[in-house]
């Protein structure tokens, strides 16, 4: 249930609240220091809410107290009274729609959110336009519904709390400071990825970072890629592609076979990109994976997925360590996995 308190009285920016028709990339100006000193200097303001629900379920989602509220610590202030002189217009255009969720053969009508976020200043023009969106099932696509809940107002429930887990809605204070010049939105989005609890959070700042072009996201991308041998770090497949796409676009390559291993390894089973990664590395790789086949103190996946590779590569040496970890792995899907790859090797033409 969402808080209805009226919005508080304060001064410095507008926000206007109205249908957004098409989605825009989030874009930022480069600021210089005397553009920056006058943004600080921006003080009358008019908050106008204008916005739009999918359909009446419950109470709709009070975007206009959930923006005022994100921003009431910030040096400027918003205000519901109309102002002449406009230093700076903050639009905030939201907009709910229906959407598709697909669950088994039947097709349930979820919702969509798309939020855009510009300043305008009335010397400086657009200063930064952020995009902001949500939708039933988030990234899965999934959504567990229960007996006797209401559906569309669960699929509603759901879409509002992906779009509060967007990074640049959760981190909206850190992101409009770094857009103005007191900050750096690509450490923000750095933060939200390693720091937050939310996994929707972490991975839509993965695509995010990936859209910025910025080296420095590699490091603590590729750090998040070291194999984990306590399960409780694991991060599944779908995200691990994630980051392996984001890396590729921010123009990462492997510096070693050693490297190429670690990043694909984990989701070498669900992805044919991550598997053709290490395959094509051939028998150069047999010694790296026998040491993530035959260390038990290994994630189980890495283990099975290290037997699968083995197999495709197809070099007979593999065939001593994979006929003991046959037999002897405490999990069966490795065990499985390693007899099978033993078969493909022996049937391989060498």
């Amino acid at each position: 249930m969402q808080n209805t308190r009226p919005f508080p009285t304060l001064h410095a920016f507008v926000i206007a609240f109205s249908i957004a028709t098409s989605a825009l990339p989030s874009l930022a100006k480069d600021l210089t220091p005397r553009e920056v000193s006058l943004l600080d200097r921006s003080e009358i303001v008019t908050f106008v809410v204008d916005k739009t629900t999918w359909k009446g379920i419950g109470r709709p989602y009070d975007i206009g107290f959930a923006v005022a509220k994100k921003l009431e610590n910030m040096k400027f202030k918003l205000t519901t009274e109309k102002q002449e002189n406009l230093d700076a217009t903050l639009y905030v255009d939201y907009r709910e729609g229906k959407g598709i969720m697909v669950f088994g053969q039947d097709r349930i009508p979820g919702i969509s959110i798309r939020c855009s976020v510009k300043l305008v200043h009335k010397t400086l023009g657009p200063v930064f336009e952020e995009v902001i969106r949500g939708n039933s099932g988030g990234i899965t696509g999934f959504v567990t519904l229960r007996k006797g809940e209401d559906t569309q107002q669960v699929l509603y429930d759901d879409a509002v709390r992906y779009f509060e887990d967007h990074p640049i809605f959760k981190y909206l204070d850190k992101i409009v400071l770094a857009n103005m010049g007191h900050g750096d939105r690509t450490l923000v989005l750095i933060s939200a990825f390693t720091d937050d609890a939310s996994w929707h959070t972490q991975f839509r700042a993965v695509q995010l970072l990936a859209q910025t072009g910025d080296k420095r996201a590699i490091e603590p991308l590729l750090s998040a890629l070291i194999e984990p041998k306590d399960p409780k770090r694991s991060r599944g497949n779908q995200q691990y592609f994630i980051i392996q796409k984001a890396l590729r676009k921010l123009g990462w390559r492997p510096k070693d076979a050693s490297e190429t291993i670690r990043v694909y390894l984990y989701n070498y089973h669900a992805y044919r990109s991550s598997a053709s990664e290490i395959n094509k590395l051939g028998r150069q790789a047999v010694p790296l994976l026998l040491v993530f086949l035959e260390d038990k103190n290994n994630y189980w996946i890495l283990r099975m997925n290290a037997a699968q590779a083995l197999g495709e590569i197809a070099d007979p040496k593999a065939i001593p360590a994979l006929t003991k970890v046959s037999k002897t792995d405490p999990e069966e899907q490795v065990r499985n996995a390693a007899s099978e790859a033993i078969i493909n090797i022996q049937t391989a033409k060498h």
